[in-house]
């Protein structure tokens, strides 16, 4: 339910004009989502991970990221810390890889793109920014769809790093959410 709030409150533009619409939540409340602001969101969502391998034994567990880059370093961050992860993502960001039989308790790092369709029981979201530029203004509000996204691949928990580090910028489409992270 708070996760399903949550979406609802990123898409609320959208599903008050008619383009989307309100999902109903039938859970109980679980946990809320959190948001971190981190000096480096490769590492917290690495200790992230590892808190949520040893709290949730055997349960899913995905990262994702707007870019291949954000990705491709979190799993190296795992691998140094002996997780157990794949990296899915590849030169283009909407391709996605199966996950073999043997890497089905892995770790999934990938491109949010690149998990459309999928879900699992945990999402961390590295690098919950938001570009803000003029691409932003010409393609529409795809920050908001890639979080909206994002938030819609958890099933019980979703938490998200940002750094407000050079460009990144905790995403526009979060402010007003505060009550719900």
């Amino acid at each position: 339910k708070s996760i399903v709030d949550l979406a609802n409150a990123v898409a609320f533009v959208d599903i008050r004009d008619g383009l989307a619409v309100e999902m109903e939540s039938t859970g109980t409340p679980g946990p809320k989502p959190t948001l971190c602001i981190a000096a480096d969101v490769v590492r917290a969502a690495a200790d992230r991970v590892v808190r949520l391998r040893t709290d949730y034994p055997g349960e899913s567990v995905v990262v994702l990221a707007h870019t291949n880059a954000h990705a491709k370093k979190v799993h190296c961050e795992l691998l140094k810390r002996e997780v157990h992860s794949v990296s899915n993502s590849s030169a283009n960001d909407r391709e996605i890889r199966p996950i073999h039989p043997s890497q089905r308790d892995a770790v999934e790092c990938c491109t949010i793109h690149g998990k459309k369709g999928g879900e699992a029981d945990h999402v961390v979201l590295v690098s919950a920014h938001d570009r803000g530029d003029y691409m932003e203004e010409l393609y529409g509000c795809e920050s908001k769809r890639l979080l909206y996204t994002a938030v819609t691949r958890a099933r019980r928990t979703l938490w998200m790093a940002s750094s407000k580090a050079g460009q990144q910028v905790v995403c526009r489409w979060l402010k007003g959410c505060e009550a719900l992270l």
